[in-house]
């Protein structure tokens, strides 16, 4: 493959990027506002994991929407259903943040973890739990299959720079960094996803 042949969409990448930021904070804040209610709601019939569970897959799926609905409405004029790209977002982010929120803050107590570890593990979660089913979105595109390894990368950056941002009172300066992070992260893996599927077209 001729990698000089590449032609990149900047300005996609910078609205990919401004989209998902904007969205993962606005539906994160708002998800953080109402999560943990539903999660006593569920903790009270079904016992307080299940709650903690329940709590973190609205909160993921909810930032999942968030961050994938921008860019979602860019992808649709490039051959990428719109409802297939949100949903498995928001099943993949739901996911992972439940097995985040049940093992992580329970189980394991996150408080106990080393502060540079739990970005990273969190990170890894998400990411795969997202990029798995973002993939299953992008279908057979070239290079579409190191779109999980992408949004681990993305992931695990923005975790590891939002979290330490967070706090008491500082909740959207860490969902900010972290929506911004993650969608500069995959709207560059994104424009090389659809530079490399331009020049296969080309090589054909």
């Amino acid at each position: 493959m001729d990698t000089q042949s590449r032609s990149w969409n900047w300005g996609f990448v910078g609205l990919w990027t401004l989209t998902g930021a904007l969205g993962a904070t606005l539906f994160g804040f708002a998800a953080l506002a109402s999560v943990w209610e539903l999660g006593d709601l569920v903790a009270n019939v079904a016992g307080e994991i299940a709650g903690i569970a329940v709590a973190g897959a609205a909160f993921g799926g909810v930032l999942a929407l968030g961050l994938s609905l921008g860019p979602g409405l860019l992808l649709r004029g490039r051959g990428i259903h719109l409802g297939r790209w949100i949903g498995w977002s928001v099943l993949g982010g739901a996911f992972g943040t439940a097995i985040i929120f049940a093992v992580l803050f329970d189980m394991l107590d996150a408080n106990t973890l080393p502060e540079w570890l739990t970005g990273p593990v969190m990170g890894i979660v998400l990411g795969l739990s997202i990029g798995l089913g973002q993939w299953r979105a992008l279908g057979d595109r070239a290079g579409a299959g190191l779109w999980p390894a992408i949004a681990v990368v993305a992931q695990i950056a923005a975790f590891m720079v939002g979290l330490p941002l967070g706090g008491e009172g500082r909740e959207w300066l860490a969902l900010g960094a972290v929506g911004l992070l993650a969608s500069a992260i995959t709207g560059l893996g994104m424009g090389w996803v659809l530079s490399a599927r331009r020049v296969a077209a080309a090589a054909t």
